[in-house]
């Protein structure tokens, strides 16, 4: 297999840009995956915190806390595992277009 030095060129020069999109979605799938392990946690955390002594139990936080863990397991578990298979499928596909696009 023989190496497009034009295409090479271009492709370096198009990494360079498309670097910062490419650590950005990385970014936003790991602060998304953060989100949903801090969202089931939250109710144990209250439970911990008032074993601890760090704060009063009262029901509204257990409730609030509650409400977080069903809201992360109801809406944004499912969105974050589309997510995160979208992105792996898009760097998927661009690597397989480097790929083509590079060699003859």
């Amino acid at each position: 297999m023989k190496i497009n030095m034009v295409a090479l060129v271009g492709l370096l020069f198009l990494d360079l840009i498309l670097v910062g999109i490419g650590i950005a979605l990385i970014a936003l799938v790991f602060s998304l995956w953060v989100v949903v392990v801090s969202f089931i946690a939250s109710p144990f955390l209250v439970v911990v915190a008032h074993f601890l002594d760090f704060q009063e139990f009262t029901i509204w936080r257990i409730v609030l806390g509650s409400v977080f863990a069903a809201l992360s397991f109801t809406v944004i578990l499912p969105f974050a595992k589309t997510a995160t298979s979208k992105v792996k499928q898009l760097f998927i596909n661009y690597f397989v277009f480097h790929q083509q696009s590079l060699y003859k």
